[in-house]
């Protein structure tokens, strides 16, 4: 698990998961992008999961600080499709 702080306007570019992956959202507004090209907007208390080699990025709207979790083996998110 790692923390990333994100300055509003700033982006993470587009990458690939390397594996499965959980951002959750610590404070402020963001937007990411799926390799579906799906679109949603996160606020505090939001989470996102990336399957192993989903294609995404994500941009702050507002200055952004999320956690991301990591986990080669995979990750069981309740009430949702992996």
């Amino acid at each position: 698990m790692h923390v990333e702080h994100v300055g509003a306007g700033g982006s993470i570019g587009a990458h690939a998961a390397t594996v499965d992956q959980v951002m959750t959202v610590v404070s402020g507004r963001a937007r990411v992008e799926g390799g579906d090209g799906g679109e949603a907007e996160l606020e505090a208390g939001d989470a996102v999961h990336w399957g192993r080699g989903e294609v995404h990025r994500t941009w702050a709207l507002t200055d952004v600080v999320a956690t991301i979790l990591e986990a080669p083996d995979g990750i069981e998110v309740a009430g949702a499709e992996a």
